[in-house]
């Protein structure tokens, strides 16, 4: 994959993995991740206004950055955030809805891919957007 489609598109981001991947400093603080991650999100909702941004983050409720309509953000507690990931992907396969899901996370690629859903690595999906941007 060289680009990004312009296509209406569902990217299911597994949130902690991305921002992890992407946007850790050395001193791993998840708060300006998470804040540096819905900046860039925001910022990129923006550029693929057709598509919609779903961002399954591990455990409960914390507060959120993300302003842009086409950004959801779902809290996998008490479940796990793989398990909703799968689920979401799922729901969205068989509504034929086109979708691709973000993460690092190989075990979960490859189960999604098993199932005949695209995925895309955080930094490659990362790079991918924000280059000559």
């Amino acid at each position: 994959m060289n680009r990004i489609s312009f296509k209406k598109t569902t990217y299911i981001i597994d949130g902690m993995n991305f921002y992890y991947s992407v946007f850790n400093d050395f001193f791993g603080n998840r708060e300006k991740m998470e804040r540096d991650f819905y900046e860039w999100l925001n910022y990129v909702s923006d550029l693929f206004s057709e598509s919609e941004f779903l961002v399954i983050l591990d455990g409960s409720f914390r507060s959120k950055i993300a302003t842009n309509a086409n950004i959801r953000i779902i809290f996998a507690d008490p479940d796990d955030a793989d398990n909703r990931i799968i689920e979401q992907a799922k729901f969205y396969d068989y509504d034929h809805q086109r979708c691709r899901v973000i993460s690092d996370d190989r075990e979960l690629c490859s189960y999604i891919k098993e199932i005949g859903i695209k995925t895309i690595g955080c930094k490659k999906f990362y790079n991918l957007i924000t280059k000559d941007r």
